[in-house]
């Protein structure tokens, strides 16, 4: 389904014989390495063509990055190329330094594909999740601290932005970085 999916420029799309995204493509790949990493089989030739694509996406003049949401693509394709193996180093700080206009869920990423860099940047990444968290809305309910959403959930209709995905990256990214932090229970709850 996803090699039928594939545009020309080798983005996946939400049906057959229509435009990719950069996102969408992020999101299949992802899929494909932990498919892989679970013993299904996985065609590798279409994997490294998606690796190519993404590794493309992390600049800012690729041209196929969707308008409003090139940070959200470059982080997205960052991320899966992260947990691929594949992850650049150099775009994981780039895209770190520029995380103030970024979506809460891409900042969550961001903190995730800086946690998986194979020696990572502990300052860095605390910067990070030290930004993450205060885009967290934290409550006190019988004197427990309770979630209370993100400071923003919205973008293109293109991408699926809910606050359960958002809350699920921030949570990932809170439980990789920083495995002990009491706020992750509360994360989990939420």
């Amino acid at each position: 389904a996803i090699r039928q999916a594939t545009d020309d420029d080798g983005l996946v799309a939400f049906w057959p014989r229509t435009r990719g995204s950069v996102w969408l493509t992020a999101g299949a790949y992802r899929f494909l390495v932990a498919a892989g990493r679970a013993g299904q089989p996985v065609d590798k030739a279409m994997l490294d063509r998606m690796a190519t694509v993404l590794t493309s996406a992390l600049r800012s003049d690729y041209p196929r990055l969707l308008t409003g949401e090139q940070y959200r693509e470059r982080v997205a394709a960052l991320l899966a190329l992260a947990e691929g193996g594949k992850a650049s180093p150099e775009y994981a700080r780039e895209l770190a330094a520029r995380i103030l206009p970024m979506p809460t869920e891409s900042v969550a990423q961001v903190a995730l594909a800086l946690s998986r860099q194979p020696e990572p940047d502990a300052k860095l990444v605390g910067v990070v999740m030290d930004v993450l968290w205060s885009r967290v809305n934290l409550l006190s309910r019988d004197g427990r601290p309770v979630y209370a959403g993100l400071a923003d959930i919205g973008g293109s209709a293109l991408v699926l932005p809910s606050e359960t995905r958002g809350l699920a990256d921030v949570l990932a990214a809170a439980a990789t970085a920083a495995p002990n932090d009491p706020r992750n229970a509360v994360l989990r709850t939420g």
